[in-house]
């Protein structure tokens, strides 16, 4: 257990597990000779049956039932009034998650500022074939 954690339960404080989580399967930016994020997951405190279905879609497997999952983008502003979203297009990934079929917008929001927006300075999240989530 990290200190933080440690730190927190001794105060009689516990953090929630979440009920969804996410990875990078595709870093966009990167070059060959960079370091990638592919395979990076979120939040740190996603439960362990969250993280064995996100590493079963890195393997290419089905995620088992009871789950759900939907794709996601990743993308920093727009330099000019051209927007040429393969351009500004940083990661794509995955969010799988439990409960009801339409994720709130916490489980939606989640790859963009757990990741996105520190790590490029991301301010949009797109998720193709469900438009009605995109945020941004």
């Amino acid at each position: 257990m990290s200190y933080y954690l440690a730190a927190i339960a001794s105060m009689g404080f516990e953090e929630e597990p979440s009920t969804w989580g996410w990875v990078i399967t595709k870093d966009h930016f990167a070059r060959e000779d960079e370091d990638s994020s592919v395979g990076v997951m979120g939040p740190g405190q996603a439960p362990e049956n969250i993280t064995v279905q996100l590493a079963r879609i890195q393997e290419g497997l089905r995620i088992e039932k009871d789950y759900h999952r939907a794709r996601f983008d990743l993308y920093v502003d727009r330099d000019g009034p051209d927007d040429n979203l393969k351009e500004r297009r940083m990661a794509s990934g995955w969010i799988v998650w439990t409960g009801d079929a339409e994720p709130d917008e916490e489980v939606l929001v989640a790859p963009l500022h757990d990741y996105g927006q520190a790590n490029w300075g991301c301010v949009e999240v797109r998720f193709p074939g469900n438009p009605n989530w995109d945020i941004g």
